[in-house]
């Protein structure tokens, strides 16, 4: 199994309104796509002076499930449409575990 860990920071002046709506449209957006598995979005609840404020986990099978969804037209959108507006960085962690 490969855990895709995702970490947004936003843009100055982004409201939590904006915030709240890129994790409800990546839990209802990006958990309906091939190969994701347990998708779960959330906020940083310790911060620790990174201004990494939101986060995205999930599981794939392997790593070619992992860049089929890289690749695929519904993230891309995604990513143009609801992320690039309001992050400022993007920090991606991935690790095969059993």
């Amino acid at each position: 199994m490969i855990r895709h860990l995702v970490f947004y920071r936003m843009k100055p002046g982004t409201s939590a309104e904006d915030e709240n709506k890129l994790l409800a449209q990546a839990r209802r957006e990006l958990a309906k796509l091939p190969g994701v598995n347990n998708l779960k979005a959330g906020r940083n609840i310790r911060p620790s002076g990174n201004d990494y404020t939101l986060a995205l986990s999930m599981d794939f099978e392997d790593e070619a499930a992992l860049d089929t969804y890289r690749v695929h037209p519904d993230h891309l959108a995604f990513i143009k449409s609801v992320v690039e507006p309001v992050v400022s960085d993007v920090w991606r962690f991935d690790f095969a575990y059993e």
